[in-house]
């Protein structure tokens, strides 16, 4: 088994990086084809978005380490590592010995730049990478980090800041816990507009000497033009002590935070710029969204005239409800989101009525995802799909791809296989006596009709149809093709019926089954237990073919029955339709008889 070893790439710009992006431009910079997927890393929270990509040619491995170490995407500076042990968690406390922090850099430097400066100065190979700290638009923050190959190394650096023109000093590494505690600035906004800063100073001046006081009014966000609220920045310091500044600080917000003066609830949080407090901000609001996750449902599919009410007394049943949020979709078409108090309730009502019907209409219920986190899914899901696309387009991807789908396989032996046998049969009936051969075969007899071809068919799990293809030898003419042998056959095929695909319409399956088998293929990759939501839209799928194999009243409960089938079940009626029309006929007999 071949070795696989990881590169990681950082600083990736969010709007434009894709696993097929990357794979370009690691064959554009090192001639290397990549044959996995980049895992791209996308987090919401952070400005830029990582990956980790796997080389499987050793021999390549430095080469690639070497040029994707400084390289850019769009004239965007990114960096990459080898994920070496000297990286990982258990040695970082050896590997921050190496490390230096450097202060006043030019904002023109880049990390790249900044590399060569030490390497002029100590030699090739001194330096193991280098880091200048950039803002979310990659513009430079003056500071950054090297990291040396030894402390010694490190060491003899502390000593070359000056003939450079920067400041450095060892590298202290920060407790994640420590590094919101120093500010002594507060940020004070919802308090009455009758404040004036006389009483803000009387309030806040109770937890020390304040410094300054500022108050402003700023445009109240989603009022109409002119509504004006107040908002301020208190300050405290002691000359002498500079920790009184931040005790005052730190006692002013977690005791009048959310406190209630006239009604408003004021609030007092650290002061921070404005782009740490818009960050600060979709922090807060993706908490508290996330903490609403397993209580808030989204519905869809009950019509268009429903009302709140009705949706209230529909869900009312199952919990106390907090809030509902009706919206429109494409024109008529509605969705609701109905937030429960309790997650308990939420369950409850999702197993209840999911796939139940409502004024004649199927329900469809999920939990609520975030939006970032639904964004993000489909990035992914995309950027996969994309990935393939890339990989087909090579010669070799596309001979394997083949392989790895048996149902094409077979139905390219099958023909390949007829035609010779066709060539054979016309070189034969030109030789010997014509007049017999003539009348030993006699004229074709061909099968067109659909239905008849329907009741030869095998069931699930038998041999291949025998059907007569138009323009072929007789039955008796021709031989079986080969079925690919199951060792060769990947192990999620094994065992199994080939799935029919749009090229076998030739041979007379009927329209509909053919549909059917399609987008059964289509979605069947979705089916598994990794995938939360593989219920519903198989219930989407089979449920208009499931109506018209029995009837509009026993669709839905039919359609919730199949879905709760084990996998192996649910996979066996995707791959084939005929196990759909079973399936289906076992359930309505079971109604039947249980309303009898």
């Amino acid at each position: 088994m071949q070795d696989k070893t990881l590169l990681y790439l950082y600083d990736l710009p969010k709007e434009i990086t894709t696993s097929t992006l990357i794979a370009n431009k690691i064959k554009e910079l090192t001639k290397l084809d990549i044959n996995e997927p980049p895992q791209i890393r996308r987090d919401p929270n952070k400005p830029f978005y990582t990956a980790i990509v796997k080389i499987n040619e050793m021999d390549k491995f430095k080469e690639v380490c070497q040029a994707l170490k400084y390289f850019d995407i769009n004239g965007k500076p990114c960096r990459a590592l080898p994920y070496t042990k000297e990286l990982q968690a258990a040695n970082r406390a050896n590997t921050n010995k190496s490390n230096v922090f450097i202060k006043g850099i030019d904002k023109a430097t880049n990390s790249q730049v900044l590399e060569q400066k030490f390497l002029e100065a100590l030699g090739n190979g001194a330096v193991h990478t280098a880091k200048v700290s950039i803002n979310e638009d990659y513009s430079s923050r003056g500071y950054g980090f090297v990291l040396f190959r030894t402390p010694e190394l490190a060491a003899e650096a502390l000593n070359l800041g000056e003939g450079m023109g920067i400041e450095i000093s060892p590298y202290q590494p920060k407790d994640r816990r420590d590094v919101r505690k120093g500010f002594n600035n507060i940020y004070v906004k919802n308090f009455p507009e009758t404040w004036d800063q006389a009483t803000l100073q009387d309030l806040f001046g109770k937890y020390g000497t304040i410094k300054s006081l500022v108050t402003m009014k700023a445009q109240v966000p989603g009022q109409p033009e002119g509504t004006l609220a107040p908002f301020a920045f208190i300050c405290y310091e002691d000359p002498v002590n500079k920790e009184y500044g931040i005790q005052c600080a730190q006692r002013a917000v977690q005791e009048l935070n959310d406190v209630e003066f006239d009604g408003h609830k004021i609030y007092v949080k650290e002061a921070l710029k404005k782009t740490d407090r818009e960050q600060e901000k979709k922090r807060e609001q993706l908490r508290f969204k996330n903490s609403k996750k397993r209580c808030n449902l989204y519905v869809k599919n009950f019509p268009p005239t429903t009302t709140e009410t009705e949706l209230r007394e529909l869900f009312g049943k199952y919990g106390d409800i907090e809030s509902i949020k009706m919206l429109p979709k494409e024109g008529e078409s509605l969705y609701a989101f109905v937030c429960f108090k309790s997650p308990d309730s939420a369950a409850l009502a999702k197993q209840q009525l999911n796939l139940q019907t409502f004024n004649n209409k199927l329900l469809y219920i999920n939990n609520y995802e975030l939006k970032e986190v639904r964004k993000i899914q489909q990035e992914d899901a995309r950027d996969k799909a994309d990935f393939q696309s890339y990989k087909k387009q090579s010669p070799a991807a596309l001979s394997l791809d083949i392989l790895n789908k048996p149902e094409i396989y077979q139905l390219i032996q099958y023909l390949m296989i007829n035609l010779r046998s066709q060539q054979q049969n016309m070189r034969q009936g030109g030789q010997g006596n014509r007049q017999n051969n003539m009348g030993g075969r006699g004229p074709r007899q061909y099968n067109n009709n659909p239905q008849n071809q329907m009741q030869q068919r095998p069931p699930v799990g038998g041999a291949p149809m025998q059907q007569q293809m138009p323009g072929m030898a007789p039955p008796q003419m021709r031989q079986q093709p080969p079925m690919m042998p199951p060792q060769q056959m990947p192990p999620q095929f094994q065992n199994q019926p080939p799935m029919m695909t749009p090229q076998m319409q030739q041979i007379g399956v009927p329209q509909h089954i053919v549909q059917y088998q399609t987008e059964a293929f289509r979605i069947l990759p979705g089916v598994i237990p990794q995938n939360p939501n593989y219920k519903s839209a198989v219930g989407e799928f089979i449920y208009d073919y499931v109506e018209k194999l029995s009837s509009e009243s026993h669709a839905p409960k039919i359609t919730g029955m199949l879905i709760d089938l084990p996998l192996p079940e649910i996979h066996s009626y995707l791959r084939d339709y005929n196990s759909l029309a079973q399936k289906v006929k076992e359930a309505h007999t079971l109604l039947q008889s249980q309303n009898q």
